[in-house]
C-alpha cells in the first residue's frame, strides 16, 4: 500500500501540506500580516528540518506492515520555498516559485516544471508562507475555529508546546493531533490517521536567517527542464 504513487506524493508534499493546514482543514488558513504602526510586517525567512514516517494501519488504528520514512530540509523566503530530500544520487529538490513547481535532480542536471492553473480552485498557487509566519495568533485562532481543541501543554525537546486534537478534520484523515509551539505557533510534531494510513511527523532546527540566496529558488540555467502540462502530483493536497 505505501508504495503507491499517491503515498509518494504525500511524502513530497508533506512539509507544505501540513504547514498550510491541509491536514487539519480542506483549505489553507488566512492569517494576514497586520500593520505595525505605519509599517507592515516584512517577509520572513525560515528554515527547518522535517521528518515523517508513513505506514499502513489496521482496523484498530495501529501501524501495521512496512513503513516509509521521509526527511527534508525546507527553506522559505518571501512566497518562495525549497524542499531538499535524499542524498547523493538520490537527492531531489522541489521548488515552489509561483506559478511554477519544479522537481529537480541535481546529479543528472535535469528537472520537470509544472505551471499551476489559477482557474482550478485553491491549490499551492494560493499558498503564501508568510501567512503562516507573520501572524502566529491568527494561526492558533484558525485551528480552534476549524474544530481543533486544545488538550494540554507540555515540553517537546525543550520547547514549550500546546497540544491540539481534531476529529474528522477533512481531507485524508479521521483524526489528527498536533504539538504547536506556544510562542511561535510553528508545528513540532503531528500524528494523523485515516483511510488505512498513519503519519507521524516531526519538525526541528527552526532558524530565521536574515538572507537566503535567491538562486536557491531558481532552476539552474544548465539544467535540462521539461515542461509538463498535467497538474502536479501534489496539487490536490
Amino acid at each position: 500500500m505505501i508504495n503507491t504513487p499517491a503515498t509518494k506524493n504525500i511524502l513530497r508534499a508533506l512539509p507544505f501540506a501540513i504547514a498550510a493546514n491541509a491536514i487539519f482543514f480542506p483549505s489553507p488558513i488566512v492569517a494576514t500580516a497586520q500593520p505595525v504602526g505605519q509599517h507592515k510586517l516584512q517577509p520572513t525567512n525560515l528554515t527547518f528540518d522535517v521528518s515523517a514516517r508513513i505506514g499502513s494501519t489496521g482496523a484498530d488504528g495501529k501501524t501495521s506492515g512496512p513503513q516509509q520514512s521521509f526527511n527534508a530540509k525546507v527553506l522559505i523566503s518571501g512566497k518562495k520555498a525549497r524542499i531538499e530530500t535524499g542524498q547523493g544520487q538520490q537527492k531531489t529538490v522541489l521548488l515552489f516559485s509561483n506559478p511554477y513547481i519544479y522537481r529537480l535532480l541535481p546529479t543528472s542536471k535535469a528537472g520537470i516544471r509544472w505551471q499551476l492553473d489559477a482557474k482550478k480552485g485553491a491549490t499551492f498557487r494560493d499558498f503564501n508562507p508568510q501567512q503562516l509566519l507573520s501572524n502566529p495568533a491568527g494561526i492558533r485562532a484558525s485551528l480552534v475555529n476549524n474544530g481543533a481543541k486544545k488538550t494540554g501543554n507540555t515540553k517537546l525537546n525543550g520547547q514549550d508546546v500546546e497540544i491540539y486534537e481534531v476529529n474528522k478534520p477533512g481531507g485524508r484523515f479521521d483524526f489528527a493531533k498536533a504539538w504547536i509551539g506556544r510562542d511561535n505557533a510553528l508545528p513540532y510534531k503531528l500524528e494523523a490517521k485515516g483511510q488505512g494510513m498513519g503519519v507521524v511527523a516531526s519538525w526541528k532546527n527552526y532558524a530565521r536567517p536574515k538572507i537566503i540566496s535567491p538562486a536557491l529558488f531558481t532552476a539552474p540555467a544548465n539544467f535540462h527542464i521539461r515542461n509538463v502540462q498535467s497538474p502536479p502530483p501534489l496539487s490536490g493536497m
